[in-house]
This record gives C-alpha cells, sequence and structure tokens, in this order.
C-alpha cells in the first residue's frame, strides 16, 4: 500500500483502476476513513471511486452525504448506485425521510428504489413501504422481501403473508422470502402455520433457523424437536441463527421454570 501511493512522487500516476481496487480492499476492511483519505489523493476519481467509498461509509451517513456532495462538486456525476449507497446508510440510522428524499433525487426505481424499502423495513414503516412497492414499476424479489420484513416489523403479519402468496404465484419466492414469512408468523406466535410452510418446500440452514425461531418464541419445544429432526433428514448442518434460537428456547424454558418454582404452593 506505501509503494502504491509512492507512485505519484516517482512521477508514476497510479491507474484509476488500481486505485478502484485498494479503495475497494479497504472499505471491505471497513477502514472507511483511510479510504476517503485515499480518494483525496486521486486526481481524477471516477464515479466507481466514489460509490466504493460510499460502500464503506454505510454507518456514517453524515459522511456519506458529504461525500455525494463532493462528487458533484467534482463533476462527477452520482448514479443510482451513489444513492443506493447513501440511501443504505441513512437507513442504517434509522434516517428513513432522508433515504425517500434521497430516492426522489435518485429520480428512478431498481437499486435505489430497492434500498429505500430495505430503509424502510428497518424503520418498520410498513405503510410507507406498501404506497412505495405500488408505485414501482417493475418491483423484483428484492422489492416485495423488504415489504414482508417492514409489514413483520409492524406486526402486520397478515398482510406479510399476503406478499408472501403473491411471490409463490409468481414462483418467485425465495429462501429470504420464506424467512420473512415465518419470521411474521413466528412474531405473531402463528408457528403452526410456520410448520406448515416449511414442510411445503426444501430449505437450507437459514429457513430451518427462522422456523426455530418461531417455536422459541411461542415456547414450543416439542414443535422444535420436529424442526430438528426434519432438519437432520434434509442433511442440513446448523449455523448460527439455528444455535442462536435453540439458546432463545433454553434460556426462556429456565426462566419459566424459576417462575414455576418461585410460585407459592397451595395449602
Amino acid at each position: 500500500m506505501a509503494l502504491f501511493w509512492q507512485l505519484p512522487v516517482q512521477r508514476l500516476q497510479p491507474n484509476v483502476i488500481a486505485a478502484n481496487s485498494l479503495l475497494s480492499a479497504l472499505a471491505r476492511s471497513l477502514q472507511w476513513q483511510l479510504a476517503l483519505s485515499h480518494l483525496a489523493q486521486l486526481n481524477a476519481p471516477n464515479v466507481i471511486s466514489f460509490n466504493t467509498v460510499l460502500a464503506g461509509c454505510r454507518n456514517h451517513w453524515h459522511t456519506a452525504l458529504e461525500l455525494l456532495r463532493t462528487a458533484k462538486e467534482q463533476s462527477v456525476a452520482p448514479n443510482a448506485g451513489s444513492f443506493a449507497a447513501c440511501i443504505v446508510a441513512a437507513g442504517q440510522a434509522s434516517e428513513w425521510p432522508m433515504a425517500l428524499s434521497l430516492l426522489a433525487l435518485a429520480g428512478e426505481g431498481g437499486l435505489a428504489a430497492n434500498s429505500a424499502l430495505g430503509a424502510l423495513a428497518e424503520a418498520a414503516q410498513w405503510q410507507r413501504a406498501l404506497e412505495l412497492l405500488a408505485g414501482l414499476a417493475s418491483p423484483d424479489v428484492v422489492s416485495f422481501n423488504s415489504v414482508m420484513r417492514a409489514c413483520e416489523r409492524g406486526h402486520e403479519w397478515q398482510r406479510a403473508m399476503e406478499i408472501f402468496s403473491e411471490l409463490q404465484a409468481r414462483g418467485e419466492a425465495s429462501d429470504i422470502s420464506v424467512c420473512s414469512a415465518l419470521s411474521a408468523l413466528g412474531r405473531a406466535v402463528h408457528w403452526q402455520r410456520g410448520l406448515q410452510l416449511l414442510s411445503q418446500r426444501p430449505s437450507g440452514a437459514p429457513v430451518f433457523g427462522a422456523a426455530l425461531h418461531a417455536c422459541a418464541q411461542a415456547a414450543q419445544w416439542q414443535a422444535a424437536v420436529a424442526v430438528l429432526a426434519s432438519m437432520h433428514a434434509a442433511a442440513v448442518e446448523p449455523d448460527d441463527s439455528i444455535l442462536g434460537s435453540l439458546a432463545t428456547m433454553q434460556i426462556s424454558t429456565e426462566a419459566s421454570n424459576r417462575h414455576v418454582r418461585t410460585q407459592p404452593r397451595g395449602i
């Protein structure tokens, strides 16, 4: 890295493609401040340079907005990826009104719209998510999954299941869609419907984890054992989501047992 940035001193200007590769490596390793510093040293950064650093600023929305302004000042026209990165950063900070304002500036659907739907989902803004979805010319499975997530977080499980049914009818339901549906059902303590859904399609570890979490929310140990048996039959190895759900159930059961033991006995 040190040799790379010594190139201008030796009258050898680093290629912008190589510079962008370095910025990408810094962004992926969460060294966003160092990425900003190196971006400032480039003589002719392009939109890919800015977008790469913007992606690294996902937890720093003020910095992302300032960087977007800097790009415009340097006559680098932001594209959908630029706005999408800023919208994601705003969503991470629960600044969904800013996310919608940025979407209006982007002036298009696609990537930016899906990022805005993700921001609304994080804030449980299910009504606004439904409105935005209705206005999209060609929503994809990512769009629908985000709205399902918004409904789930907003305790609107019926609406989440309506969207899931539409995805199934279109033949576009993904594992993420199933996980969102299971989460919505689990939050509403409709674990039986969750198990029915699980039996209708082959699933991977994340889906089994979501089903176990639904059982955990209802403290249904026997149902969880059935899910584990199905998982074993499908030769699916447990991942962090599954282990986390099992830990949640164990903690819940231990707390319930302590509560029973501390209750006064009848005479």
